[in-house]
């Protein structure tokens, strides 16, 4: 509708010709009402990522039949920018540890998604060959039952330490001689072999857990591996 004084307001949507006549002389113009937003979600809802890493939110726009809007304007904010801050794109960047709340809004109407910023795993722990049988008495017994590699994944030095509770099963970081317990350091970028082995005299079979723990230099950051080892001993 249109008022007497030219203001036009959208009723519904659709297209109208307004046209203005003054002392005989008419002149018109087009005006196209679009439908409002009704509704907004965000795609993901909500996200768990590492620091110095970015995730793209993706919303999508809805008028009150459900139908998907586009080319409206959206804009983004972020309850803490020191977090995770949120470009005009959508485009989240994650820079410190902490959880931040992302808005998305257009028109009036607004969505909400939450994401959590992690620091990046200390070391990334690898066993190779963990599970396998014996022959009690077998003189070709291997004694390696396996090798676990511990690597750091971070820009400093960290320490690890080893530990296994069974008694036929003892671990070596070389040099060195099979204990229950081993420790060391790891500088950036590099990594430890912590060898598993198993004593092929015992006719008992071992079903047991290796723990790795790494630890940074500050001990403000502890990270836990649990590794499993099955080593079932055949007496012939």
């Amino acid at each position: 509708v249109v008022a007497s004084d030219g203001l036009v307001s959208g009723v519904a949507p659709g297209t109208v010709q307004i046209t203005a006549t003054a002392g005989g002389v008419s002149q018109s113009t087009s005006v196209t009402v679009l439908p409002a937003v009704a509704s907004i979600s965000v795609n993901p809802s909500s996200a768990s990522v590492f620091t110095g890493q970015t995730t793209q939110l993706v919303p999508t726009l809805r008028d009150a039949n459900n139908n998907v809007l586009t080319g409206r304007l959206v804009t983004y904010s972020s309850s803490s920018s020191g977090v995770a801050p949120v470009s005009s794109t959508g485009l989240v960047s994650a820079i410190a540890p902490g959880t931040a709340v992302i808005t998305v809004a257009s028109e009036g109407r607004t969505a909400t998604m939450s994401i959590t910023v992690v620091s990046p795993p200390l070391a990334s722990v690898t066993p190779t060959s963990m599970n396998q049988t014996h022959t009690f008495g077998s003189s070709s017994c291997p004694q390696a039952v396996g090798t676990i590699v511990v690597t750091n994944n971070s820009g400093a030095v960290v320490n690890f330490t080893g530990s296994v509770p069974h008694a036929s099963i003892r671990l070596t970081l070389a040099p060195g001689s099979p204990s229950a317990s081993v420790a060391g350091s790891i500088n950036p970028g590099a990594n430890a072999q912590l060898a598993v082995t198993f004593n092929c005299a015992s006719s008992q079979s071992a079903v047991t857990t290796v723990t790795v723990v790494v630890r940074n230099l500050a001990n403000t950051v502890v990270e836990t591996y649990n590794i499993a080892v099955s080593v079932p001993v055949v007496i012939p």
